[in-house]
């Protein structure tokens, strides 16, 4: 009965007119009092018994916990993760969550509980707090779950629960994570593919394209997404009345390709491509997918071709190396005119002859038939390279290197010995030279009267030393090419010496005095002469150490 109504019944036995009147009136108020509270009653326990079944046949999670998360009740839903609800009432949901959850959780439970404790105070609007966290299963695998809390009264006596409605999300969040893998995956073979790809609308209004798309015209996307083709000049007149077909086709839906393009690259540049175009749905809307292949080269290829084979007998005769062309039987298919000029022929008194019988010296005749036998059969690299001398005309030998191939038909049968030779007599000859003024140097180096020490310019490590510094010194040549320079000087003429060595590179002196301390610490007068030099794009220093004799004699 509401309050209204118990006001009514008060006024009504207030103005009674006798006792008995007021007695029935009473009567009358508890009866109806108690008819209202069996109807609350009813009411309640219906509440009750539909609040129950919802609790247990819901999908979700519920469960009721003290503050500090000990779990006072849970539905049967939780039985999905193989707990029964009597395994968990009792123990705490803060130490079951997953550690990496733990703390997050702890700080909105306590964020919330003091947000809530005081709207409560303040009778406020219920507030809750949604959050996610990890739960294990029995058998210890781990479930992601959406959870909102909400503080409530104790039913059972002062203070206040928590609330918590969870929903498993596990295969939900593994979904959505294998969709943005897959869209991820899709994305990366679209942009890193090959052909180039583009998107548009059946207008030809630029949706989306690839980084090979990008290459090929010379426009990044974000520049032309938005616009049409038709528009920022890609097209040249020529392709213009192609690309209104396609578009058509694929408005109604057909695929079309290949088809030759000429378009016109930001740079102002042409390039020639194929084109196949694909009508798709893309977001319920008919869309038209590009694959591009840039056949530029391919045609200028073909073009080039063409000019190659007018040019290949100028090329051949203008060529700086031999160009030669010999059967299975060794015979000259064809020679170029500086291989002729090296030989000292015509081309026509070689082409035809067995060129090892006629032009390679005789010691070298079989196994160089050895070799081009080896080259057809495949034993050996199809690209070798081999040096042999030649025999010219005078009887004179010219050593030649040669880069030497196997030519085959499309079937793979034999047509030629393609080898292109240079001549290296000269060259073999210079590098023995240096080699031979190398060796005399090396010599001169090991066998001076003073002491060479080489150092290098930026670790002052040295590199090198001869015989005289090893006498000078005592220590062996092993042991001071483990040194630094500043080693081979006592420490208290170092900064004298650094200082004369800047000097002397300044040109204001010719020569250093210093001293140089052997391995018995004896310590040896020296003027010294140094420089620097490179070798292999690195900086180093060479010093030459001269004892002063007759400053030492004439000290003792």
């Amino acid at each position: 009965m509401d309050d209204d109504k118990i006001d009514e019944w008060k006024e009504a036995i207030d103005n009674a007119e006798d006792k008995d009147s007021k007695n029935v009136l009473k009567t009358e108020a508890l009866l109806n009092m108690l008819e209202d509270l069996e109807e609350a009653r009813d009411q309640a326990e219906e509440n009750q018994r539909l609040y129950k079944a919802i609790t247990e046949n819901t999908s979700d999670h519920i469960a009721l916990l003290k503050l500090d998360t000990t779990y006072l009740y849970l539905n049967p839903s939780n039985e999905k993760l193989g707990y029964s609800p009597d395994e968990l009432v009792g123990k705490k949901a803060i130490d079951m969550i997953h550690p990496d959850d733990r703390k997050k959780l702890k700080s909105v439970l306590a964020r919330y509980t003091i947000k809530k404790i005081s709207s409560l105070f303040r009778k406020e609007e219920t507030v809750s707090e949604r959050f996610t966290y990890r739960f294990p299963d029995k058998s210890g695998k781990w479930h992601d779950m959406d959870a909102v809390g909400n503080p409530i009264p104790n039913p059972a006596g002062e203070g206040y629960n928590i609330l918590v409605v969870s929903r498993d999300i596990t295969e939900e969040k593994r979904t959505l994570e294998k969709l943005k893998e897959s869209e991820e995956r899709f994305r990366m073979a679209f942009d890193y593919a090959p052909v180039g790809y583009y998107i548009s609308d059946t207008k030809g209004v630029f949706i989306d394209g690839n980084k090979e798309a990008e290459r090929i015209i010379g426009y990044k996307k974000d520049d032309l997404i938005g616009k049409n083709y038709f528009d920022v000049g890609l097209l040249t007149k020529k392709s213009v009345p192609l690309a209104v077909k396609i578009l058509a086709l694929n408005t109604a839906g057909k695929p079309t390709g290949p088809d030759e393009f000429e378009l016109v690259r930001k740079d102002g540049k042409h390039v020639n491509l194929e084109v196949w175009t694909y009508p798709v749905r893309l977001k319920g809307k008919r869309v038209v997918l590009g694959a591009v292949l840039d056949i530029t080269k391919r045609k200028m290829a073909e073009e080039d071709l063409k000019k190659e084979r007018s040019l290949l007998e100028k090329y051949l005769n203008l060529s700086q190396v031999i160009m030669l062309a010999v059967d299975s039987d060794f015979k000259v298919k064809l020679i170029n005119q500086k291989g002729a000029d090296i030989l000292g022929y015509k081309k026509s008194d070689i082409i035809g002859k067995d060129w090892i019988s006629n032009f390679i010296p005789k010691e070298y005749r079989e196994q160089l038939r050895q070799y081009g036998n080896e080259l057809l059969s495949g034993k050996r690299d199809p690209m070798d390279y081999n040096e042999n001398p030649v025999l010219t005309k005078k009887g004179e030998q010219r050593l030649i290197g040669w880069h030497n191939t196997v030519i085959r038909d499309d079937e793979g049968n034999f047509v030629s010995h393609l080898s292109s030779g240079q001549d290296i007599t000269d060259k073999k000859r210079a590098e023995k030279e240096i080699y031979e003024k190398s060796e005399r140097l090396s010599a001169l180096f090991e066998n001076a009267a003073d002491a060479i020490f080489v150092a290098d310019a930026e670790t002052r490590d040295l590199t090198d030393c001869n015989n005289a510094a090893e006498d000078m010194t005592g220590y062996s040549k092993k042991k001071l090419l483990s040194m630094k320079a500043d080693q081979l000087h006592p420490k208290d003429v170092l900064k004298k010496t650094m200082d004369g060595f800047r000097k002397q590179a300044k040109g204001q002196i010719k020569t250093v005095g210093s001293e140089v301390l052997t391995k018995n610490k004896k310590r040896i007068p020296v003027t010294i002469n140094s420089s620097a030099f490179k070798m292999n794009d690195k900086k180093y220093l060479i010093g030459i150490f001269r004892e002063k004799i007759m400053e030492k004699t004439k000290d003792a």
